[in-house]
């Protein structure tokens, strides 16, 4: 059972409980609660449907259900270039991020283009170095940080392919979200390319565990 807290809307703490889990588990869960917590669900109801009034909601519940519905989708990139400019959380200095539209089969990549031959660091897991306050990517001694608004931008518009140029070891904060990224991706548009969308298709069950927390995911 999921309990939300929206603002002032719900009124409930943030929790979330397994939706596998017994009645009885959620109920010993709850306990462990000093104060009482409760639902208002016709409330819930209400902000739900609120939500989904959204326009960039709708586009997103657009987007995933022709990511479920049709795997025949072709790949995205941004129609034009845009930037951003603002701090950095960790460095403080003042960041300029240019992205581009990139052909087919690009995927995302990040250019450090304040570095002696601008080396670029492809955005994959194997990349991947550390996600502690942040999503770091590396390459040799290259390192790009904070990422992942901006990443996470991307890949809600359906946009595949993008060059990220960058004058700085990290991404701007700006807000602390991934809005203005979002933003500017609807503002620019994005155009189909020829070769079709690539898709990972889960086939079994899989869980990581993390054995020091307990925490998995399944």
């Amino acid at each position: 059972i999921p309990i939300f807290k929206a603002a002032n809307m719900l009124g409930a703490t943030v929790t979330y409980l397994n939706p596998l889990s017994s009645v009885e588990e959620t109920k010993n869960y709850l306990n462990m609660y000093e104060s009482p917590i409760f639902i208002n669900y016709d409330r819930f109801e209400q902000f739900n449907s609120d939500i989904k009034k959204d326009t960039k909601v709708k586009h997103i519940i657009t987007l995933k259900e022709q990511l479920i519905n049709n795997r025949n989708m072709k790949q995205r990139t941004l129609k034009s270039t845009f930037q951003v400019s603002g701090k950095g959380l960790h460095t403080g200095l003042q960041i300029n991020a240019t992205f581009n539209p990139a052909p087919t089969g690009h995927g995302y990549k990040f250019k450090r283009v304040d570095l002696p031959e601008a080396p670029i660091v492809d955005a994959v897991a194997e990349n991947v170095i550390e996600t502690q306050r942040g999503t770091v990517i590396a390459k040799g001694d290259v390192k790009i940080s904070t990422i992942e608004h901006a990443l996470a931008a991307l890949y809600a518009a359906g946009i595949d392919n993008c060059l990220i140029e960058l004058d700085a070891p990290e991404m701007p904060i700006l807000d602390g979200s991934a809005i203005e990224y979002a933003e500017k991706i609807e503002e620019v548009g994005y155009e189909e390319q020829t070769e079709e969308k690539d898709f990972y298709i889960v086939k079994q069950k899989m869980e990581v565990v993390d054995e020091n927390s307990g925490a998995s995911l399944i």
